[in-house]
């Protein structure tokens, strides 16, 4: 699998004819070369799979992809199982009771965080799993955050170190559209839920259910921003549901 980094070396017109590819990153991406024994029974390269790597050191444990976000932070893919428990497999008859089991095998996606130590070196092979392997695909949101999705739905993840949240869903992952934070207000995301579509404040409460009336109104919004007194105790009400203060936000319209 290829591996796309964030903040790639931008190519001059120069650099593009001579296919010059250099890369600003503190670690190189390298791979770790898999095989398996073919038909003829001899030992073959099969595929590979992707670690961080430092003058020659391995840092991280092998993945099937391996994707710089901020911050020592990686978006991490690999095989996961679901459907059965497949703990107790016996190694000997596991071909036979996986056929059995039926488990849904598929990659998918998680975060990890590179572990330092107190002269700022990281810690080989000690990355620490923030947000589970378990997402169809995560990308970059604004705000510290990030969008997953999963079974055709999206959510919000808190991606702020400091945050009690930190690695957590916003909401739970059945929104059927998430546009970034701050795109059309600084601190909200317009999203949807059972076909309506609303906002999202960023500093929302992790919360396991989410209902259309539970998001925020673009009125209603522009309220904290400019406050219509018409809107007053209906905005109020529902953003101190959703954050746990009613303290109106000092935001601006893009």
């Amino acid at each position: 699998m290829q591996s796309y980094l964030k903040n790639q070396h931008k190519y001059t017109t120069k650099e593009m004819f001579e296919s010059i590819r250099e890369f600003e990153h503190e670690f190189q991406v390298k791979e770790t070369q898999l095989y398996e024994v073919s038909d003829d029974g001899n030992v073959c390269e099969s595929n590979h799979k992707l670690h961080l790597e430092k003058d020659g050191i391995q840092l991280t444990r092998d993945y099937w992809n391996i994707i710089e976000l901020w911050d020592d932070h990686y978006v991490v893919c690999d095989l996961t199982a679901s459907g059965c428990d497949l703990d107790d497999i016996n190694e000997y008859t596991m071909e036979r009771e996986i056929e059995a089991l039926q488990p849904t095998i598929k990659f998918q996606v998680g975060v990890i965080k590179l572990q330092r130590n107190k002269k700022g070196e990281v810690v080989p092979f000690a990355e620490k799993t923030i947000v589970p392997i378990m997402y169809d695909r995560i990308s970059e949101n604004n705000e510290d955050s990030l969008t997953a999705y999963i079974n055709g739905k999206l959510t919000y993840i808190d991606l702020n170190p400091k945050s009690s949240n930190y690695g957590k869903q916003i909401v739970p992952a059945i929104l059927e559209h998430a546009v970034p934070f701050n795109v059309d207000y600084d601190g909200f995301a317009e999203c949807s839920v059972d076909g309506i579509t609303g906002y999202l404040p960023r500093n929302c409460n992790p919360r396991e259910q989410l209902k259309s009336s539970d998001l925020l109104t673009e009125e209603q919004v522009q309220y904290l921003l400019q406050k219509d007194e018409s809107l007053g105790t209906s905005s109020t009400d529902k953003l101190s549901k959703l954050t746990g203060s009613a303290q109106v936000l000092k935001l601006t319209r893009k």
